[in-house]
């Protein structure tokens, strides 16, 4: 390794190593003629404050995924999304209810959910075993491995319906329980939206199985900001809206007073407005997309003006 920051990545590369012998990821064996092992790779990301000063220097193995085989090394891949409808309905009902509302990561999620399949790894670098005659049997996932997503939200869910929660037969990432600390969560992944009168009782209960990260009252779910107020909660994209402006340039243009001028007709671009778009190296289908999560989030007042541009996401011109 070069970087001048060697020392640090290597202490990163242990602590993951550390990590991963604690969960009992892999096990060392034998190589035989029927395993066909997939290779792996460090990757490595700073973790900066606003100011740029890094924070954390995080190591993290991920499996070549792209080598597994459909039938054999995975079967499903299908996991479940959160409904950003379910997220605002809960923020709305912990308002009318004076609830909490907290954040929590659970850390190295994947390490912590079984595989059904059997699945080998080639040792990787800075791993002790002979690269020659033994192979890592995972018992549990790694990251990017095809089924990762799926094995920790089905390990998850288990988990929290053995403890007395249900699962919202509308949205599979919305959960509840009732009782004495009545308490509802949404699942992003790894992220955990809280609500609840009483939230202490559930975060004991849920750091005696995973590493938490508890960010305390929810700041930044999702790319939405939530400022806390005496009588609710109020959301906002201004840092997401900014940089958007700003990637796509248009932050120093006059500011309109309508998101789209009355009586506008846009009609389908001709192939030379289409090739003259193009040129300009500007991904319209993004663009599109990221103004509609915008509009579905925070500002519905977009909403129809949106809709008129995702009728080109086929062909946009100028």
């Amino acid at each position: 390794m070069k970087s001048s920051n060697k020392e640090e990545w290597h202490l990163a590369i242990q602590n993951e190593i550390h990590k991963i012998n604690k969960l009992n990821v892999w096990l060392l064996r034998e190589k035989t003629d029927n395993d066909h092992p997939i290779t792996s790779t460090w990757i490595f990301k700073e973790k900066h404050e606003d100011s740029g000063k890094i924070t954390e220097y995080k190591a993290c193995l991920c499996a070549h995924g792209f080598h597994q085989i459909a039938g054999i090394d995975y079967q499903n891949t299908f996991v479940p999304t959160g409904r950003l409808s379910s997220l605002r309905t809960l923020i709305s009902f912990a308002s009318v209810n004076k609830y909490k509302f907290h954040q929590m990561d659970v850390r190295s999620a994947f390490l912590n959910a079984p595989l059904q399949e059997k699945i080998f790894l080639e040792i990787p670098q800075g791993i002790e075993g002979n690269t020659k005659t033994q192979v890592l049997h995972l018992n549990k996932a790694l990251y990017s491995l095809k089924q990762a997503f799926l094995a920790w939200y089905k390990h998850l869910s288990s988990l929290l319906i053995s403890t007395g929660f249900h699962c919202s037969l509308s949205d599979p990432c919305v959960f509840w329980r009732t009782g004495k600390f009545p308490i509802w969560i949404y699942i992003h992944v790894d992220d955990l939206a809280v609500f609840g009168p009483n939230l202490n009782h559930f975060k004991k209960e849920i750091k005696e199985e995973f590493d938490i990260k508890d960010l305390g009252k929810a700041h930044l779910p999702l790319g939405i900001r939530v400022t806390h107020l005496h009588d609710g909660f109020a959301l906002d994209q201004e840092h997401y809206t900014n940089k958007l402006a700003k990637k796509y340039e248009v932050n120093k243009l006059t500011p309109l007073n309508t998101p789209l001028k009355p009586h506008l007709q846009l009609s389908k671009s001709s192939d030379e407005k289409h090739e003259t778009f193009n040129k300009l190296n500007a991904n319209y289908r993004s663009a599109v997309g990221s103004l509609n999560y915008i509009s579905s989030n925070t500002h519905p007042e977009i909403t129809f003006a949106i809709s008129n541009l995702s009728q080109f996401l086929e062909k946009p011109g100028l």
